[in-house]
């Protein structure tokens, strides 16, 4: 599918192949995005350009390596940027936090200041409360 640099692909399937890696349908990956599934289906099959703004969006939101979705530099091993887990996890929250309501926010923020301060001993506990808490939801 890839050559060793990735070049011989388009950038459309350079788009299906992150979307694919991320096990997405369209309309999840378009729904991350602000585009529809047909836009999607568009790009990926050629019959449509990726705006500026898209390919922006795509490298934001699923921490794609913008050189290689545009260019396919280093084959399919340079898709992902190269995160370290703090990175990961503050991008995850980022994302979290931007896309909830008012009242979820105010609650993460104290569920994380909970977190936090409790003494690493005690964390199996929360976990199970959390647990306990999902089952009952």
């Amino acid at each position: 599918i890839l050559s060793e640099e990735g070049a011989c692909m388009t950038l459309g399937e350079r788009i299906r192949e992150v979307r694919k890696s991320l096990k997405m349908t369209m309309d999840q990956f378009g729904e991350r995005i602000g585009v529809t599934k047909s836009t999607i289906s568009n790009i990926e099959n050629g019959n449509r350009n990726a705006t500026e703004h898209m390919i922006k969006s795509i490298c934001i939101e699923f921490e794609v390596n913008e050189e290689w979705l545009r260019t396919g530099a280093g084959g399919s091993d340079n898709m992902f940027k190269k995160m370290t887990v703090d990175e990961q996890v503050c991008n995850r929250f980022r994302y979290i936090i931007e896309n909830t309501s008012p009242v979820k926010k105010v609650l993460l923020s104290a569920l994380l200041e909970l977190v936090y301060s409790a003494p690493d001993n005690s964390l199996d506990t929360v976990i199970k409360q959390f647990e306990e808490l999902k089952k009952e939801g």
